[in-house]
């Protein structure tokens, strides 16, 4: 738990001592991983209620929440965070899925389930721009409508369940109340199907299959298209980020639409490469464009060129030192042989009469043409 979290809690203790009033929601919040500024975090937990319940907000406190989120300029999108919710009261509810509905028209909204997202919950969450698990075993569903009743008739009063029509799979031993179910149940069944389906458009796969009152685990409910994803919920943040930014980028050139934030990125050298801010973050990892390919593709075949020029420099850089070191060799045998020469001392003039028929350098013809050469420097520099 963060030191955020527990100094929550210590005010929260606080002012319950000293008598005052605690929020209704303050327990969904404060027990809540971080998120940027830029997002709206709202958290729904328990069965749902219209009014405010200990430890949690109603469905008209989160109405109210989403469209001051939706209202306020500085946040970027909103993440709706569904922890256990097992569904809940009627009444509020369609109002609070057209606030959501309402809000993703402006700005992303993301649904994250933690644990279940069921029945009046689905509807809510029917509505955002995206819905993600953030657990292999979360159960998304139950998308139907049922009323509890007393029965008069047993000596216990035992309540019994009456499930609509259009919910069969929903507690379907109870049908025997059909008044009911005419006049209530059906009728907002059938406003509930309606709901998901407007929500989530061609993303459902398995038409009316999903709408009967199942509950699905997350990989099923992502195969039906009840969600979009199963990711953690970090991932989820980033998701969020990306689509805002997406979102405000509409008027942006081509180039430029596939763009979120750097930070957002941890693979930095591929975005240059790329010539991209970002790539968009999906469930499998991280998405690419088409144009980004064709950048990087660009961009590998010159450093393959670059990569084979550099080797054949490399080679010829080889073949030049051993020249060098060849004629290096021929200098320092050229230097010592001019050092010989050059010490020795220069010779006597001789009579010319008496010297008349000798050499006067027996050894000249026995000379390389080295040696002359360095005779000659020797005799240059005298």
């Amino acid at each position: 738990m963060s030191e955020s979290h527990i100094q929550a809690y210590a005010d929260a203790a606080k002012d319950f001592l000293a008598g005052k009033e605690i929020s209704a929601g303050l327990f969904s919040k404060i027990a809540l991983p971080d998120v940027p500024d830029n997002i709206a975090l709202i958290p729904i937990n328990g069965a749902m209620t219209k009014a405010d319940i200990c430890g949690g907000m109603g469905t008209r406190s989160l109405t109210e929440a989403i469209n001051q989120a939706n209202a306020d300029p500085s946040k970027s999108s909103i993440i709706l965070y569904w922890e256990s919710v097992p569904g809940g009261q009627v009444d509020g509810t369609q109002i609070m899925a057209d606030a959501v509905k309402a809000a993703s028209e402006k700005k992303p909204v993301l649904s994250a389930v933690s644990g279940l997202m069921a029945s009046a919950a689905v509807w809510v969450g029917s509505q955002s721009s995206e819905i993600y698990a953030t657990s292999m075993t979360d159960q998304i569903g139950c998308i139907g409508v049922m009323a509890k009743l007393r029965n008069p008739a047993t000596a216990s009063n035992d309540t019994i369940d009456v499930v609509s029509d259009l919910s069969p799979d929903k507690n379907a031993e109870f049908k025997d109340v059909q008044i009911l179910k005419d006049m209530y149940l059906n009728p907002v069944a059938s406003l509930f199907q309606d709901a998901v389906k407007a929500g989530r458009g061609d993303k459902l796969k398995a038409g009316d299959k999903v709408l009967t009152g199942g509950t699905f685990i997350a990989s099923e409910a992502k195969k039906n298209g009840l969600i979009d994803g199963i990711m953690p919920f970090e991932k989820i943040i980033q998701r969020a980020n990306y689509l805002a930014k997406k979102q405000n980028s509409n008027t942006m050139s081509a180039n430029k639409k596939n763009v979120a934030t750097e930070a957002e990125f941890p693979f930095k050298n591929v975005l240059a490469a790329a010539k991209v801010e970002a790539l968009a973050p999906v469930e499998e990892g991280f998405a690419i464009s088409e144009e980004a390919l064709t950048t990087l593709d660009a961009r590998i075949v010159a450093l393959n060129e670059a990569e084979a020029s550099l080797a054949t420099a490399q080679s010829r850089v080889t073949e030049l030192e051993a020249t060098v070191a060849e004629k290096e060799t021929a200098i320092t045998a050229l230097t010592a042989t001019v050092a010989e020469y050059t010490g020795k001392k220069a010779p006597v003039a001789a009579d010319p009469v008496a010297t008349k028929d000798v050499d006067p350098d027996p050894k000249a013809k026995y000379l390389t043409s080295v040696d002359a050469e360095a005779a000659q420097m020797a005799a240059e520099w005298e």
